[in-house]
């Protein structure tokens, strides 16, 4: 069965196959070349014999260019690294990046923080890193950790 990556988290992601049934799967499952598997990917998969659960194995990334969707730059990293620089105490750059949790707590923490001190302190230091960390990485190194895997803190 062949379909497209839509969604990648951490350890796995959500498939739609060519017949509009979703699938999950996890990065275990993957055969082929584990760094193709981006959202947006053309894959070929088995389907699971798990009648539970609808459940994608043995995924092989489609390579063939006239296939495979290559997806546009969502993020900029520029862009995430001057918020998290200027307003990383206030967990900006997580908003942008889509971590709406880790921006809540930030938020949250570069506010009312303030009252104890040291847990603003705490929140300024992290996105400062987060800043140095985002500029140092390469704009597809940036675009896979940050954007496709979605790996909310460093």
């Amino acid at each position: 069965m062949q379909g497209t990556v839509i969604h990648m988290h951490e350890g796995g992601g959500v498939i739609t196959a060519d017949n509009q049934e979703r699938y999950t799967f996890t990065l275990s499952d993957v055969k082929g070349n584990m760094t193709q598997i981006i959202t947006g990917t053309r894959i070929d998969f088995v389907v699971s014999d798990n009648a539970f659960e609808k459940q994608a194995k043995e995924i092989y990334p489609l390579t063939n260019p006239n296939i495979m969707y290559v997806p546009k730059k969502e993020k900029d990293k520029l862009v995430a690294c001057l918020l998290a620089l200027f307003l990383g105490g206030l967990g900006i750059h997580k908003f942008y990046l889509g971590y709406e949790k880790q921006g809540i707590t930030m938020l949250l923490l570069g506010t009312i923080g303030w009252l104890l001190i040291i847990p603003a302190l705490v929140n300024a230091l992290i996105a400062l890193i987060e800043g140095i960390i985002y500029i140092t990485k390469s704009d597809e190194e940036f675009e896979q950790i940050y954007v496709h895997n979605q790996k909310p803190w460093f």
